[in-house]
């Protein structure tokens, strides 16, 4: 009974229970504008990362490749959304007022509603996963992600179109939590 019991547990693991732990295609974020994007692009990195360790998880393959392309592109997005041009830009469509103001207004509203959603729902994926996943490398290597999709979605909601110049990708949490992610994916690994 206690082996099934444990077998029970271990398979309520988000690596098991929802395809790429839990986390929507890019995160559900708009690509109204570049900006947009860049949370996009990362979030959905990050999303394949986690499907590849629940296939890991569950046995069926080990996906060293494609794991490592997807901190690459992880790692590529922070650099160049990490550019003020971006921000800049939102910037001056909000000042300009009219039109371009309800575009930067229409990014602001996207980046807070589903950054918002998101944060809910990697917070919930990451809770499950603590409790039930066997401890090792494939859940450091989830919470981890977890922990970079929480902390790109929480600046994300603390951005107004104001101050458009706190720019997520400068954001010195999230750039700690991509070079914990590519210590534990190569420690997974035996990089």
């Amino acid at each position: 009974m206690r082996y099934k019991n444990y077998l029970a547990e271990n398979n309520m693991s988000p690596l098991n229970t929802h395809m790429y732990g839990g986390i929507p295609d890019g995160g559900e974020y708009r690509s109204n504008t570049e900006y947009e994007i860049g949370h996009q692009a990362f979030v959905e990195a990050a999303h394949c990362i986690l499907g590849s360790l629940g296939k890991m998880n569950r046995g069926s393959m080990v996906e060293s490749g494609h794991i490592h392309e997807e901190l690459g592109i992880m790692i590529k997005v922070i650099k160049e959304y990490s550019r003020s041009l971006y921000t800049e830009r939102l910037k001056e469509y909000y000042d300009e007022g009219g039109k371009s103001q309800q575009y930067a207004e229409n990014t602001y509203n996207n980046l807070q509603t589903v950054s918002e959603k998101l944060l809910y729902t990697a917070k919930k994926f990451k809770a499950q996963l603590l409790k039930y996943q066997p401890e090792g490398e494939i859940k450091d290597v989830a919470i981890a992600c977890y922990d970079a999709i929480i902390h790109l979605a929480e600046q994300a909601q603390w951005t107004t179109p104001k101050d458009w110049y706190m720019n997520v990708f400068t954001y010195s949490a999230l750039e700690g939590d991509i070079r914990l992610l590519k210590a534990r994916i190569d420690k997974l690994f035996k990089v």
